[in-house]
């Protein structure tokens, strides 16, 4: 849709609320979802080879480096708005910018406390209502509440399914495998919230799951340890890292 350049196309980095952009009726665009898929596929280098030529430093996280490298190759959607959080990754903020100026449209940055206060939750609020007259002003538009009220329904949703999966991640032996856990449904925790195929696709991999831990599967055959991951992503370049760790017995 983003592409075919379906209603107003906004790019939004990997910790921004995108129930705001499902409740706004846009075209949301989640770059680093992006980012993995090419990665997975062998398109990374080039596109981090294209970024760092272009005054990239190579300290830059790496999935950063890929999609502006990705984008100066004409493979991401052309945005209307851009969009980033403050919080927890510093990479997306001045990238994201650099983008905006790019194709001149607006850049809208979520500036979050450090700490969480009534002060810091009102100013967060704050930004967030100006957001949505932006993009609404954009859109030619009234934004409508009951459109965002749905989004943060789904969001919930979702999200008890999630909460459901770990639950079940527990058991022994474990009935989700690390190249699952994080690959696609990590990129749908991040991108997916607020949209009906967000929920739908919790509740189905819940089913999946419960399926194969009542019936005592396990992603791994011969479970001889269990492992703790502590980064919420893995290496998504071809790597023989979770395969290895399987063959010797490890459940991550």
């Amino acid at each position: 849709a983003a592409l075919n350049r379906k209603g107003t196309v906004v790019w939004g980095n990997a910790f921004f609320p995108f129930e705001l952009l499902y409740g706004l009726g846009v075209t949301p665009v989640h770059p680093e979802s992006i980012v993995a898929t090419a990665a997975a596929i062998g398109m990374s280098r080039d596109a981090v080879n294209c970024s760092e030529s272009g005054g990239y430093s190579s300290d830059v996280c790496s999935f950063y480096r890929c999609a502006i490298g990705l984008d100066a190759e004409g493979l991401l959607p052309v945005p209307d708005i851009v969009v980033s959080a403050s919080y927890l990754c510093d990479g997306a903020v001045k990238s994201f910018y650099n983008v905006s100026r790019e194709y001149g449209c607006a850049h809208f940055l979520l500036d979050v406390p450090y700490h969480h206060t009534e002060k810091s939750r009102k100013y967060v609020a704050g930004q967030l209502r100006e957001l949505v007259q932006i993009i609404a002003e954009k859109q030619g538009r009234l934004f409508e509440e009951t459109r965002l009220a749905e989004a943060l329904r789904l969001s919930n949703e979702a999200r008890e399914y999630q909460l459901k999966i770990n639950e079940l991640r527990k058991a022994s032996p474990c009935p989700l495998s690390v190249l699952d856990a994080t690959s696609y449904i990590s990129d749908m925790q991040f991108f997916s919230p607020g949209s009906p195929a967000g929920a739908e696709f919790f509740k189905t991999v819940y089913r999946e799951v419960k399926a194969k831990a009542d019936s005592g599967r396990g992603a791994v055959t011969k479970k001889r340890v269990r492992l703790l991951w502590l980064h919420y992503v893995r290496p998504y370049y071809p790597n023989d890292i979770i395969s290895y760790l399987e063959a010797q017995g490890a459940s991550v």
